[in-house]
């Protein structure tokens, strides 16, 4: 299969993964705004469970840098700056650059990893030509988005990379979709992706950086070039 598992985290219990997919996606959704408080006992009243797998993905979510929790107050969404989104795109553009290098050199990616590849960046194509682009849509192309790197990044074998593009997982989520909201071409950004391929491809290295560095920054170019 071509889509992975992005949103479970096996040292959750089940109830614990299902409060934080619904607390990932609300977020996604704008049903939280940065400085919102995010209440145990509503959230485990909507999802007919417990408050304890609740506190156990809202503690997940602060492992990651989204959530705030201050003593005897409660929990409550942090708010991204563009220095935060700077460096998550800094971060993000140093470890793939090098996972692309790695995934060329030693020819880890096989024919059916580029097939899976291209199914994904068509999903994205799909996704951007509809007629009306909502916020539903945009996580839609956003989920095949970071399918189609993560896939990249497990391919590698380096994980170390993984674990850390993977903890901040939802902090690029989060970072996207307010790219994602303030871009009319999402087109442009799948047809990134198939740049990105062809020059898997062809085993160009710089080539493939280049890419990945169009597609990252493709919203963010005053950032500029970090490698």
């Amino acid at each position: 299969m071509c889509e992975l598992s992005l949103l479970t985290e096996k040292d959750l219990s089940p109830k614990a993964n299902k409060a934080l997919k619904y607390l990932r996606k609300e977020i996604l959704l704008g049903k939280f705004s940065a400085g919102d408080h995010i209440s145990a006992p509503e959230i485990a009243s909507k999802l007919d469970i417990s408050r304890v797998p609740v506190r156990e993905a809202i503690n997940e979510l602060e492992k990651q840098g989204i959530v705030n929790t201050i003593p005897r107050r409660g929990s409550f969404l942090v708010k991204f700056d563009n220095d935060d989104i700077r460096e998550i795109y800094d971060i993000r553009m140093m470890l793939e650059g090098r996972i692309l290098e790695i995934l060329i050199k030693e020819r880890l990616l096989t024919t059916k990893d580029l097939n899976c590849l291209e199914k994904l960046a068509n999903k994205m194509l799909n996704v951007a030509q509809e007629n009306e682009i909502t916020r539903e849509e945009i996580i839609k192309f956003m989920e095949f988005d970071m399918n189609f790197h993560q896939l990249l990044w497990k391919r590698s074998e380096r994980k170390l990379s993984y674990k850390i593009l993977m903890s901040n997982y939802i902090q690029l989520q989060i970072a996207m979709i307010l790219d994602y909201q303030q871009e009319s071409n999402l087109e442009q950004t799948a047809e990134n992706h198939f740049q990105i391929i062809e020059q898997l491809k062809n085993r160009d290295i710089e080539g493939c950086r280049q890419a990945l560095r169009d597609h990252i920054f493709v919203y963010n170019d005053k950032l500029g070039e970090i490698i």
